[in-house]
């Protein structure tokens, strides 16, 4: 159990971490202020805020959850009885989303808070037979779980297994944080008052975000953290989790299903993260294209697709804006805020499986509809990938890409450049096909260099790990990265 809870407390300050980016903290981009307004657009029957209140809360959401999701971790590492606390209740925000009702997510989480509460079925089954004394009236947790049912209710009309499970976790973790622990009070459990007073300074010393201030804050957390022993396995698991949770996206070998989730984070052709860089193996190999096992998968540089016909480049490109509650558009509106909101996670996690995309809480059963795509950078491994996809379901298809320079950095550069255009082309018949390349339309045909870097199949192995979030180029926007899935 101490290796568990090690790698958890890791992994969720990994996700605050990744948070820590220049779109997270501009309300413009923020997948914060997107968030923030689905929650408050679904909470408007029962809590109608005044439109001035409400875009208060939309304009501190990035500073407040990047707080909340810093708190978390910490608290479960100085508390961890009041950090599953805080974690239910996070989580359960999450639940009231009408859009990114994420029920798998929070009950995956949910299930794994056990290991911080030790001897929590012993404490259940003292409570279930009257032999022990309950520091509160059971009404209280029954009563506040059956108003979060309520909530829930009113917003999505219905419920699903995720929902249902997570509703009787919070019961069971609520009856068994209302009795008093089975283990005798120590010393440190008696002073655990006072471990509010650090959490609440080390969280807000994180997400200011800088080198001092995130130094002080771990050093903070440090003092006050329990001396529990370390073994060799607990040691094993923390460094899996760092390496998982924060190298790998600043090595750029994970973007997507790594921590970097709603972060805002860039990550390929520059960094915009306060303190780290990210996609280092890309930059390394961005004039590489050579044969060999690491150029081969992240060499290449980036590449603008300016338009295309295949459905499945499409599918791949997926916007939800449509999907927020119109009460979300307002408050957005009413923060300048973009209001763009794509889901290209999501689009690539069910990819093949587009009825169960349907039936998710982002369309709730909508026929999904194609969206108008807008050009869009991605790494040359990206391209790649998705054109060995499109190949196998699409007989005839184009695709009009521009290769980025290296000195291109930004989103604004990206847009802006002007390169030879690279028109590819392929045609299948009777289960074989082939492709055609030209530069500038039909003029020239392409070189075999640009042959084999546009159109090789990446490494299998890679795709199992790296799928890269794409960067739409949108008319008006300046450098800041878009809200994804």
């Amino acid at each position: 159990l101490p290796a568990v809870r090690a790698q958890l407390v890791v992994l969720y300050f990994s996700a605050a971490f990744w948070k820590l980016t220049t779109s997270w903290f501009d309300p413009k981009y923020s997948c914060a202020t997107v968030l923030m307004s689905e929650l408050l657009a679904g909470l408007k029957p029962i809590f109608p805020f005044p439109i001035s209140f409400a875009s208060l809360l939309v304009l501190a959401a990035p500073a407040l959850v990047a707080w909340l999701e810093f708190a978390v971790p910490a608290l479960l590492l100085l508390r961890p009885r009041w950090g599953v606390l805080l974690a239910l209740v996070f989580h359960q925000t999450i639940n009231l989303m009408p859009t990114t009702y994420a029920g798998g997510f929070s009950i995956s989480m949910c299930a794994r808070m056990v290991v911080f509460i030790p001897g929590c079925s012993s404490d259940f089954w003292a409570w279930m037979r009257g032999t022990s004394k309950p520091l509160m009236p059971t009404a209280l947790p029954v009563g506040l779980v059956a108003i979060a049912t309520g909530v829930m209710l009113v917003i999505h009309k219905k419920f699903d297994a995720a929902g249902t499970i997570f509703l009787c976790f919070a019961l069971f973790y609520f009856i068994v944080l209302s009795v008093p622990p089975v283990e005798p009070p120590t010393i440190a459990s008696r002073l655990s008052g006072w471990v509010l007073v650090p959490t609440v300074v080390a969280a807000a010393l994180l997400t200011y975000g800088r080198v001092p201030s995130v130094v002080a804050g771990a050093v903070l957390l440090a003092v006050f953290a329990p001396r529990a022993p370390w073994t060799g396995l607990k040691a094993g698991a923390v460094f899996w989790a760092f390496i998982y949770g924060f190298v790998f996206p600043v090595i750029g070998f994970m973007m997507m299903a790594s921590s970097t989730m709603y972060g805002n984070v860039k990550n390929f052709g520059g960094s915009n993260h306060l303190l780290v860089p990210t996609g280092l193996l890309q930059d390394v190999f961005e004039n590489q294209t050579s044969p060999g096992w690491l150029a081969d998968g992240f060499g290449g540089g980036q590449v603008r697709i300016d338009s295309t016909d295949s459905s499945v480049l499409q599918r791949l490109f997926k916007e939800t804006s449509d999907q927020l509650p119109e009460h979300a558009k307002a408050l957005l509106a009413e923060v300048n805020a973009s209001g763009r909101y794509f889901e290209f996670y999501a689009a690539r996690n069910y990819f093949g499986r587009e009825h169960e995309l349907q039936a998710s809480a982002i369309h709730m059963g909508e026929a999904i509809e194609q969206d108008v795509m807008a050009p869009y950078v991605v790494p040359v491994y990206e391209l790649r990938r998705s054109l060995s996809l499109a190949c196998e379901r699409d007989g005839h298809f184009t695709v009009n890409v521009t290769k980025m320079p290296p000195s291109a950095r930004s989103l604004t550069a990206w847009k802006s450049h002007q390169g030879p255009a690279i028109r590819l082309t392929w045609s299948a018949k009777e289960g074989k096909g082939s492709w055609t390349c030209y530069v500038n339309g039909v003029d020239k045909p392409c070189s075999a260099k640009d042959m084999q870097l546009f159109l090789q199949p990446p490494p299998w192995w890679l795709t199992k790990f790296l799928h890269p979030y794409p960067a739409p180029l949108l008319k008006g926007n300046e450098d800041g990265i878009h809200c994804s899935t």
